[in-house]
């Protein structure tokens, strides 16, 4: 199990990035463009400390804006803040401060998968803090190579639980390149 701050895993090479994919709604195999996801992260320092703020913007008239922005510590992914709005409707803060459990995000997973050690048969698992306060177990596996967008890639399945989700990560860069989800038995979301 991937522990916050795991020794084996190279937290601090995460480097700030920024990226912006089409979102496709694919119902009863019929996909339409509905809008665009970004994604930035930046590194910042306050008080001696380094973190990483991500950003992620679904921004669709279909289903709704979104803005969530995540902060965790850089050398660890410790969670620190949560800030997750549906735009004009609600929002959603916090503060991590107050958990005593060792666990990460759910909205960092997507930058953990571009540190891990991806290979063939590829499985491993780790917590994150669940919605009912308790932490929830999220499983990682290499299910295939690919090749997409014109380059080599791992998909990657995680399953959290309450949702399944398949990520297509460029094996050299360690990019993600496209994420797909089920939404219901006929409709899918894909990122790409």
């Amino acid at each position: 199990m991937i522990r916050v701050g795991d020794p084996s895993i190279p937290w601090q090479e995460f480097r700030e990035c920024q990226d912006q994919k089409d979102v496709y709604l694919i119902e009863k195999g019929a996909e339409r463009l509905i809008g665009t996801t970004t994604e930035k992260v930046v590194k910042f320092e306050q008080d001696g400390a380094v973190y990483l703020k991500r950003t992620q913007s679904l921004l669709t008239n279909e289903i709704g804006n979104r803005i969530v922005e995540l902060v965790v510590e850089h050398d660890t992914f410790r969670p620190i803040s949560l800030r997750d709005e549906f735009v004009g409707t609600d929002v959603y803060e916090f503060d991590y401060s107050t958990v005593t459990q060792e666990v990460f995000d759910l909205f960092s997973v997507e930058m953990m998968l571009r540190l891990l050690p991806l290979q063939e048969n590829y499985e491993e698992s780790l917590l994150i803090y669940g919605t009912d306060g308790e932490a929830e177990e999220v499983t990682i596996k290499v299910v295939r190579q690919e090749h997409y967008a014109g380059r080599d890639c791992w998909v990657v399945e995680v399953n959290f639980g309450f949702a399944f989700q398949t990520y297509w990560i460029a094996s050299k860069t360690q990019g993600l390149l496209k994420q797909s989800g089920i939404l219901s038995t006929d409709l899918i979301m894909e990122f790409r």
